[in-house]
């Protein structure tokens, strides 16, 4: 299809968009990416925002001088039908719909739009509702200590600390693998650890989505690894993670995600597990959680700004329906 062709297709709140280029440092697309948090975020919103002008143009222009305050309530809304066409998941299409509101906002903070249009439009780009199956997986209990013991075995003890030391910080604390990566030295102060109810805890504070802050607590095994992991380290400044040829350096850069997700993908395989990421270990750690807490209190802990994410998390399935029918029987018996 040319692009004569392409234009014709498209919707006619849609056809007539054309390149625009704003003022240098009034760009609401490029201030939108820019107050996301360093890292995959940025990378995501980007990738999010070229896709709506692939989907909504029928030229190749960018999403930099893509015309966003001129699309109006329709224009969205049209957009919004094509995105969702274009993505049968719920989650990809709200992704990249998240982008697009939050483009709109800049707009409207810059004055290319009234608060009226951007409340319409606003509305217009509304997220997509639907079912779509569950992500990724949980790692169960002897799965668990099969990936611990392939990291204990490893003859390297340096990169079997280290690797075990990530790993279960990833299981228990259920930060996300951005999370885990940018932390440094710094942020880990050993000599913050305190006594709590007989058992010793570390609190770290991390930054994550939308440069929100918020606590983890290291406590048991996963403290006791990282302290022997952070004595092989050695105490140079930097990321308190970093690549096995910087340890005993005088250089300490972080990993990067794809490097934890290769760590997931070597050690679930020396123990003969069935392929997991770092993510799964945030779902599994949240249906822990979940078992023991209100879903709340799990939300908070996990750094989620809306309770609807967490239940996203819930992948307790028939262990919750066995729960509840034995709780209905004690009360049936009572």
């Amino acid at each position: 299809m040319n692009s004569s062709d392409a234009r014709d297709a498209l919707p006619d709140a849609l056809r007539e968009l054309s390149e625009y280029r704003y003022p240098v440092g009034v760009n609401p697309a490029r201030l939108y990416v820019q107050g996301l948090a360093e890292g995959k975020s940025r990378s995501t919103g980007k990738e999010s925002l070229g896709m709506l002008v692939s989907i909504g143009s029928a030229d190749s222009i960018g999403w930099l001088r893509f015309p966003w305050h001129q699309l109006g309530p329709e224009g969205v809304r049209e957009l919004r039908a094509l995105v969702a066409k274009h993505y049968p998941s719920p989650a990809s299409a709200n992704l990249r719909l998240a982008a697009l509101r939050g483009a709109l906002r800049w707009c409207w903070l810059l004055e290319f739009i009234d608060r009226d249009a951007y409340e319409r439009a606003k509305e217009a780009a509304g997220s997509v509702r639907g079912y779509a199956p569950l992500r990724g997986r949980e790692v169960g209990h002897d799965e668990l200590t099969a990936l611990y013991g392939a990291c204990a075995a490893d003859p390297d003890q340096v990169a079997g600390t280290r690797d075990l030391a990530m790993l279960r910080l990833l299981f228990a604390t259920a930060i996300r693998c951005a999370e885990l990566v940018a932390i440094k030295l710094v942020d880990v102060d050993l000599e913050g650890v305190r006594q709590v109810d007989g058992e010793r805890e570390l609190a770290i504070e991390i930054v994550g989505k939308g440069h929100r802050r918020r606590v983890i607590y290291v406590v048991g095994r996963a403290l006791e690894t990282l302290e022997r992991w952070i004595s092989i380290r050695g105490r140079k400044p930097g990321a308190l993670f970093t690549p096995l040829s910087h340890v005993g350096g005088r250089r300490a850069r972080p990993l990067t995600g794809d490097a934890v997700r290769h760590v997931c993908r070597k050690r679930g395989a020396e123990a003969g597990l069935k392929r997991f990421n770092p993510h799964d270990a945030r779902r599994t750690a949240a249906g822990e959680l979940l078992d023991e807490l209100d879903v709340v209190a799990t939300s908070q802990y996990l750094g989620h700004a809306k309770v609807e994410t967490t239940r996203r998390y819930d992948r307790r399935g028939a262990r919750s329906g066995r729960r509840a029918a034995r709780v209905l029987d004690g009360v049936e018996s009572g």
